[in-house]
């Protein structure tokens, strides 16, 4: 489980870094958004940046994710978090709150 969170962390942080830097810098990071076609930007809810982050795992071609010894597919994978997500809702408010309950 440790391995699985630990390479399922690191995606995260390194998706998120840029923003840590801004902050540290003084720079307000903008708000997540989504990108679409033409000048307009939609925000996403907390709920759709969690379900990004999961997504973003089904996007490693190849990964093998470690969970208790055992290796299992970007799918299983995204498929445990969304359980572990779901166990969890009450725990979870933000995509922040997701990635320390998990």
């Amino acid at each position: 489980m440790r391995d699985f969170i630990c390479v399922f962390l690191f995606v995260v942080l390194a998706l998120g870094c840029g923003r840590r830097e801004q902050e540290s810098a003084g720079e307000t990071a903008p708000p997540s958004r989504l990108p679409v076609s033409g000048s307009v930007d939609v925000r996403l809810s907390e709920e759709e940046k969690i379900e990004a982050l999961i997504r973003a795992l089904g996007d490693l071609p190849g990964a093998i994710f470690v969970r208790n010894g055992q290796e299992h597919t970007a799918v299983e994978a995204m498929q445990h978090l969304r359980d572990k997500w779901a166990w969890k809702k009450s725990e979870i408010h933000s995509a922040e709150d997701f990635i320390r309950v998990t």
